[in-house]
């Protein structure tokens, strides 16, 4: 369950979308002789989610958004992603 300090509409939703962002890229490495370092930085999730369209929906889903279709609340916005 996602703890946040803010009321997610869709909490569930963005749970599944961010394991299954996970999974994929275990997925795509299980078979690698690698180093596994796991850090709970910012700039980690963004990165992990910078091209997931559902995610990036989801998220949105939380907050205003402004005529362009962007989250106004950036602040808001970026601490959600520490938070997640």
């Amino acid at each position: 369950m996602i703890k946040t300090t803010m009321s997610l509409v869709n909490a569930q939703e963005i749970e599944e979308i961010l394991f299954e962002i996970v999974k994929t890229a275990y997925d795509q490495i299980k078979d690698e002789a690698m180093l596994l370092y796991i850090d709970r930085g910012e700039m980690n999730i963004l990165v992990a989610t910078d091209a997931n369209d559902e995610f990036e929906d989801a998220i949105k889903a939380n907050f205003l958004l402004d005529e362009d279709g962007d989250i106004i609340d950036q602040e808001g916005y970026y601490q959600l992603l520490r938070e997640l």
